[in-house]
């Protein structure tokens, strides 16, 4: 009997300890992105036919991805779940030095609007 007793606190432990696995937070209504993905929050803003996201972290953020999916949500607080990437730019002129660019974007693949406002950072 006290080996079932064991057994079974054992289990309740061990499901216990994936549940925290699987939500750190504690949050349970919240599942994690998919492996390799990951998600970011904070107002959506455009600018010179450029998507950004100011997030709540205080950096802004160059967003790649739909921009059919981005376009009904300027201005309003979003989370965005994607990866990060990089393209090159390349303004070479014909003939002239190297100008190369390196620009680190957000590779957008589904958005979740969560505020018609943005919070004040």
């Amino acid at each position: 009997m006290h080996k079932q007793r064991l057994l079974i606190l054992l289990l309740l432990l061990s499901s216990a300890w994936v549940q925290a696995l699987q939500y750190p937070s504690g949050e349970q209504s919240k599942p994690l992105p998919p492996p390799g993905m990951s998600t970011l929050q904070g107002c959506l803003q455009y600018d010179n036919g450029v998507y950004s996201l100011l997030g709540n972290d205080g950096i802004k953020y160059r967003l790649a991805g739909s921009s059919k999916q981005l376009k009904g949500y300027v201005g309003h607080e979003v989370e965005l779940t994607g990866k990060p990437s990089s393209r090159t730019l390349d303004n070479t002129p014909a003939g002239g030095a190297s100008s190369v660019i390196q620009q680190y974007v957000f590779e957008v693949k589904s958005l979740k609007h969560v505020s018609l406002n943005c919070r004040a950072y």
